[in-house]
């Protein structure tokens, strides 16, 4: 772990050094442990770097008890009040021997009366530059108040660090990426506050609960507040009476906390009186207002205090008062498992209505309601619950038992035996990869339901999802259509194949039609988001790499962007993990080699707890990007793990283009473009032309330009959406050799942001314009070329490592050329480079003779515009 460096304060560090060329200079406002004095010592640095004389005051309480107590280092005889002022300042002025004097004071609120005064006569009679820091919410003497009241300094509030600060911070301190999850749970547990940080991070390193894994830095377990906070939050409850003791446990341990609910648990005066103290804060809810800690980690010195006892008696009286209140439809869960930590008794029904809202956001919680509520009579539905976690918990096999077991029970009624069906159906497709086992099952099941319309509907759109994980495009998208058009089919049947049709229409040709269905889809599925507590995020998912395949990379960026804050909001780590591959994915499309691994790494991870089969896919697209940056050692690794993974048939002709990818990324073109095609042939097998063509243009890319561009012109008409045709019109170019053609694909590949594809194809037309001897074009689609490899993160391909035979420009040589290709003279051109009129003529020769040239009116052609005008790609 590395020094802590100043992150996120460039702005504040600009006003306070701006502060130091004007009169007076600036204090600096802000909560214990913001980072006032780094700020100021920073200042402090800059000013000393110019000549200045900095001179350090530390205040302190001890300090604070004596006439010039902070500046007793400086004198050194004795006398009055205005002799001692007159000695501190002579003293500066010695020390400054002529020099701009700069002074810091740290703390400046626990100065003595006469040392205020002395830093107020110093700033205002222009003596000194001071930067003073001052701890918000303290009383401070007349004369520090003066400073700012009376306009002599210029006041600087300093909030504490974005979340997006706090992560950069994190990553230079810890040399490695945080991810999404321990990123945003330390900022939130230390409020962005760098002292709380620092601490929270040595502690949660040391005890095992930040860790480095798959390369980047992540959290197992919940943070905890260090000993050293702990103290500095325990010091705050010092006092409080028995009753504001009760109001502050109950918040506690149930915040948020619906307002009227701490009040009738401990009183309407003791709420107020713990808002008051600073302890907790009231805010709007949707009820009217909740209750919430002023700081999240006072919870932790909170409960340390509490007797077991009294923490179970607190927690029965919060959960009868919320089942009173009118939140307790929507907090049934807590009120479940507050009643079992209670030592309550809890009927069948909740345990198992809870274990179904918490399965998202916590699965261990969601398996000890289940089994509960199994011990408790509750045979099939807890079975039902606790086989869908232990599916995607990677225990597929005992899901298995559990299921047959509750399905063997005798007097099982009809609907039950088919929902236990299904389930088994499930697990055997998600949890042990076996899709056309679970087909069979589900086969069965609908003869069985030949007269029950309802139910018949029920299984069919099971079928459909399963049916999409088997591979069976077209036999998917029947499925759906039957149950769409039958009239007896449930909303959350409709609903459950509109999520299977969607990716299924998406690689069956038509992802521009696909996008166009989820969109209308959101409100089909939002209205039964009780019973598909999946569904939104797998229409989100579903939508995303449709609009990625149709061509729309922004717009997919923007989907899996809301999925990933989310699920990183919520904490439901299976959205967040599917919306990372989704990131990452669409990064290497970019050509993001280091954006696309850091996602797919904090994918890895997750999928390492709870998964439903993803985790292959992400080990695929994970050595995709090591190979793009020539990590060797990192490709190998994630392909022999998404080796020994177990793999949905959908996703076959995915594994065997990755697998493309990586070996004509490491150097081995004929088994990558050999592989590509193979894929394709894969893909067309299962139904999935959009996929097909994308595994084609890879062939194209890899060397095999004549056989690519043959399949995308078959592929081209039947596939909807922008991206397809443009892969084919470049392949196309590839195969005849077409720099005109080359650098029209480019651009247009550009416009659509696809920037790595851009840039191959620029490198490519620059070859071909050199072969041809259009010098000047070649430097042009070169320029393009290294503009988009710009945005690219270091990623190489074949095709990027193409290069004109023509001597390159060098960049002074650019930069002269450029200029000329505006009209600029000579003359001109020297004024604005520094340089004399002699050394832009000879630039200019060299440009003339590289370029193959006769003069500068010829150079309009390859430097019309700046670099990269024609690449509109922007990071989102």
């Amino acid at each position: 772990m590395t020094a802590w460096p100043l992150v996120g304060r460039d702005g504040e560090l600009g006003s306070v050094v701006a502060a130091l060329d004007a009169p007076g200079g600036a204090v600096i406002v802000g909560p214990a442990g913001v980072g006032k004095t780094r700020l100021a010592r920073e200042a402090g640095i800059v000013a000393a770097s110019r000549g200045d004389a900095v001179v350090t005051i530390v205040c302190s309480e001890s300090g604070a008890m004596m006439p010039l107590g902070a500046f007793s280092s400086l004198l050194t005889g004795s006398g009055g009040g205005a002799a001692l002022l007159a000695q501190a300042r002579a003293a500066l002025e010695r020390q400054a021997g002529g020099r701009r004097i700069v002074l810091i004071v740290d703390d400046a609120h626990l100065l003595d009366r006469a040392s205020a005064v002395l830093v107020h006569q110093l700033a205002a009679g222009g003596r000194a530059t001071v930067v003073a820091t001052i701890r918000s919410g303290c009383p401070s003497p007349d004369a520090v108040v003066a400073l700012w009241k009376d306009e002599l300094c210029r006041r600087l509030d300093l909030g504490p660090l974005t979340e997006q600060a706090t992560g950069t911070l994190l990553t230079a301190v810890l040399g490695d990426v945080v991810d999404g999850r321990a990123r945003r749970a330390l900022w939130l547990a230390t409020e962005g506050n760098v002292l709380f940080l620092r601490e929270v991070v040595r502690s949660a390193s040391a005890e095992g609960r930040l860790v480095r894994q798959e390369g980047i830095w992540t959290l197992r377990g919940a943070l905890v507040a260090p000993p050293t906070v702990r103290e500095l939050l325990a010091a705050k409850l010092v006092g409080l009476s028995v009753r504001a003791r009760i109001a502050l446990d109950a918040v506690t341990l149930g915040e948020p906390l619906d307002t009227d609910v701490v009040r009738a648990v401990a009183g309407v005066r003791v709420l107020d009186r713990i808002v008051d103290l600073g302890l907790a804060v009231e805010e709007p809810s949707r009820s009217g207002t909740q209750v919430r800690l002023a700081h999240p980690l006072l919870g932790d010195v909170v409960r340390d205090a509490m007797s077991t006892p009294h923490r179970r008696r607190l927690l029965g009286r919060l959960a009868a008062e919320l089942a009173r209140s009118p939140a307790a439809r929507t907090d049934a869960m807590r009120i479940v498992v507050w009643r079992i930590e209670a030592g309550e008794a809890v009927a069948v029904e909740s345990l198992v209505s809870a274990a179904k809202q918490c399965v998202l956001l916590d699965n261990g919680l969601a398996e000890r309601l289940a089994r509960l509520a199994c011990a408790g009579g509750g045979s099939v539905q807890g079975a039902l619950v606790l086989a869908e976690l232990l599916m995607f918990t990677g225990r597929g096999e005992e899901a298995t038992v559990l299921l047959q077991d509750a399905s063997s029970a005798t007097g099982l009624a009809v609907a039950d035996a088919r929902e236990l069906t299904v389930k088994l159906a499930n697990v055997l497709t998600f949890g042990l990869g076996r899709p056309l086992d679970g087909l069979t099952r589900l086969a069965i099941a609908e003869h069985e339901a030949e007269q029950d319309p309802a139910g018949r509907c029920f299984v069919r759109g099971h079928m459909a999802a399963i049916a999409l994980f088997g591979g069976r495009m077209e036999e998917t998208i029947a499925l759906a259509d039957a149950v769409l058009a039958d009239g007896d089919a449930s909303p959350s049947d409709r609903a459950r194949v509109l999520l299977a049709k969607i990716p299924a229409l998406a690689a069956a040709g038509a992802p521009a039609s696909a996008a166009s269905l989820a969109e209308a889809a959101f409100p089909v599925v939002r209205a039964v988001v009780a019973d598909l507590p999946y569904g939104l995020g797998q229409l989100g998912s579903g939508l995303t790499v449709a609009h990625q395949w149709a061509g729309s990379l922004a717009t997919a960026d923007a989907i899996a962007g809301i999925g990933y804050r989310e699920g990183l909001e919520r904490d439901i780590p299976l959205m967040r993990a599917v919306s990372a591959l989704r990131l990452g994915q669409q990064a290497l499309w970019r050509g993001r080699a280091l954006t696309a691994a850091t996602y797919l790494r904090e994918a890895v991870i997750v999928f390492s707890d709870v998964d439903a089969g993803f985790a292959p896919a992400t080990f695929d697209h994970l050595g995709v990007a090591c190979a793009l940056v020539g990590e060797r050692a990192g490709a190998d690794d994630a392909r022999r793990r998404a080796n020994d993974s177990h793999r949905q048939p959908m996703y076959a002709a995915e594994h065997v283009r990755c697998s493309a990818n990586v070996h004509a990324l490491l150097g081995e073109q004929r088994a990558g473009r050999l592989l590509a095609m193979e894929a394709a042939e894969i893909a067309l097998s299962l139904g999935q032309r959009t996929y097909a063509a994308l595994c084609a243009y890879d062939a194209a890319r890899f060397g095999d330009a004549a056989g690519g561009a043959a399949l995308l012109e078959t592929l081209a008409s039947t596939v909807d959406g922008a991206l397809v045709p443009m892969m084919a019109s470049g392949a196309q170019a590839l195969r005849d050799d077409d720099g005109g053609a080359l650098a029209k694909a480019a651009d247009e590949l550009c416009r659509l942001e696809f920037v790595l594809f851009a840039a191959e194809l620029y490198r490519a037309a620059a070859q071909c314009f050199d072969g041809a001897g259009l010098v000047v074009r070649a430097s042009r689609a070169s320029e393009l070329a290294a503009a988009c490899e710009r945005d690219c993160e270091g990623a190489v391909t074949p095709l990027t490592q193409r290069r004109p035979a023509s001597a390159p420009l060098t960049s002074r040589e650019r930069e002269v050329a450029g200029l000329a290709a505006q009209g600029r003279s000579d003359a001109a051109i020297a004024e604005v480079l520094g340089v004399s009129r002699r050394t832009v003529q000879t630039h200019l020769a060299r440009v003339y003779a590289k370029l193959g040239v006769a003069g500068r009116r010829d150079l309009a052609g390859a430097f019309g515009g700046a670099p990269g005008d024609r690449s509109p790609h922007r990071r989102p």
